[in-house]
């Protein structure tokens, strides 16, 4: 409605429908959950044209609700009347004192339009014209509410209508009652709804258009008010994932880890005495018995020191330098000398 509130609507779960007051759409508050109080109607409306009398007569539609609201339709046009009570006996509308009424506040409004070529709805409430138009009465009344309400998410989580003092609804019912730019609102809604085929939806749609003129008109007479509470949210972007196959992935990962460290410990406990025993073999010692040693009494079982052979009683050799001949190069070679055997 404005950069500083618009009507919006509500619909509680007994399927009543409440407009309101709030804070605009805008960035400002797409991450911003809070509570606030504000102002609310709800109308109700029924058809009452029966009630009225609503007939032709003659090449006029005629209607008598009360002695202040009663009349004929010569031409299309909305007629209202707003009264202190559902007797209609007195029209607040008309006099220049109209200090308001109660809450809620009671209303009628009839019409006569022409559906080029449509139908009203099959109900006895709507009068077919003898030059084609239909005529309908609705008689409705507005209560004005004190609403506080949560908004999470951007969407109201919690709505608490309490009915409004007399003070507060009067501003409301004079700013209504007293204008009628608002008429062409109306007449559209009507317009529409009366091709819906269905009498409660045309009712329905009128009601509720009603409420939304009344919160709107009377919007200039309150200010803005800082929120009971509110709190900024923030996004982030995350990956979603379906649940089954991450759940498949980490179980997969898992096992593969176990089975890692499974075969790590079986290796492990496999060579777990082959490996000193190549580092022996490979030491000086070990090279030595394995180039000047007698290898065919040895096997997986012999250790570096039984690879010398005075360990088995032969005799014992000594590894040692020797040149054949003055100008020959010096090589390795084995003596052999008597030895005991060592226990």
């Amino acid at each position: 409605m404005s950069d500083q509130a618009t009507v919006s609507t509500y619909t509680d779960p007994q399927a009543n429908k409440y407009t309101f007051l709030q804070a605009p759409e805008g960035a400002s508050l797409s991450n911003r959950d809070y509570t606030a109080k504000t102002y609310g109607a709800r109308t109700q409306c029924e058809l009452i044209s029966t009630k009225c009398k609503l007939q032709n007569n003659a090449s006029i539609v005629t209607y008598n609700c009360s002695s202040d609201f009663a009349g004929s339709f010569t031409q299309s046009g909305l007629k209202t009347a707003f009264f202190t009570n559902d007797s209609m006996a007195e029209d607040m509308s008309q006099s220049m004192y109209n200090k308001g009424v109660g809450n809620p506040y009671y209303f009628a409004a009839a019409d006569i339009m022409s559906l080029a070529g449509g139908d009203a709805p099959n109900s006895t409430e709507f009068v077919k014209s003898l030059h084609g138009p239909y005529a309908f009465i609705l008689g409705c009344n507005t209560t004005i509410y004190d609403i506080e309400y949560d908004r999470v998410n951007n969407s109201i989580t919690r709505f608490v209508p309490t009915i409004s003092n007399t003070s507060a609804s009067n501003v409301w019912q004079t700013s209504i009652s007293h204008l009628n730019n608002w008429y062409p609102t109306i007449e559209q809604t009507a317009g529409a709804a009366i091709l819906s085929g269905s009498a409660q939806v045309f009712v329905d749609k009128i009601a509720e258009a009603f409420s939304k003129v009344t919160i709107a008109l009377g919007a200039d007479a309150v200010d803005a008010r800082p929120a009971l509470a509110a709190q900024d949210r923030e996004s982030f972007l995350v990956a979603r994932l379906p649940k089954a196959p991450l759940i498949t992935l980490v179980a997969v990962c898992f096992l593969y880890v176990l089975c890692g460290l499974i075969f790590a410990v079986l290796a492990m406990v496999a060579v777990r005495h082959k490996i000193p025993d190549i580092q022996a073999r490979m030491s000086l010692a070990g090279v030595v018995a394995d180039r000047f040693g007698d290898s065919s009494s040895w096997n997986k079982n012999t250790t570096v020191d039984e690879m010398f052979e005075e360990y088995s009683g032969k005799s014992e050799k000594r590894v040692a330098i020797e040149s054949p001949d003055l100008q020959g190069a010096p090589r390795f070679t084995t003596w052999t000398v008597e030895s005991t055997v060592v226990h």
